[in-house]
């Protein structure tokens, strides 16, 4: 339920990865679409088959989307310390989507 009320409100923007052959690749959630500031943040990314450089095409994908809306100047992610993966993934778009800036990098685990 909360799925299909993020999908229907313009804030926020769910996007699917497709590879050549039209199968899905992964998914991407974005919120904060059309902020007056113009960050737009990637709440997930996530891929069916991580490890074999999906996951940074699809992130270059996405990043490319955002920017084409237009009105956003700049792209939010962060991603948890220990993830490895995601960390070389956004390493590899950082100039992209951050101007060669730092990318985000939190410690700790999410509350449950």
């Amino acid at each position: 339920a909360i799925h299909e009320g993020l999908m229907a409100d313009s804030t926020h923007a769910y996007l699917v990865g497709l590879g050549d052959d039209d199968a899905i690749l992964g998914f991407a959630i974005l919120r904060d679409i059309g902020n007056p500031q113009g960050g737009v943040y990637l709440k997930r990314i996530a891929i069916r088959t991580p490890g074999q450089g999906s996951g940074s095409t699809l992130l270059a994908a996405v990043i490319d989307w955002v920017f084409a809306l237009g009105d956003a100047h700049r792209f939010h992610l962060d991603h948890f310390s220990d993830n490895q993966r995601a960390h070389r993934a956004y390493e590899k778009c950082a100039r992209r989507a951050c101007c060669g800036k730092p990318i985000g990098c939190r410690t700790g685990a999410l509350p449950t």
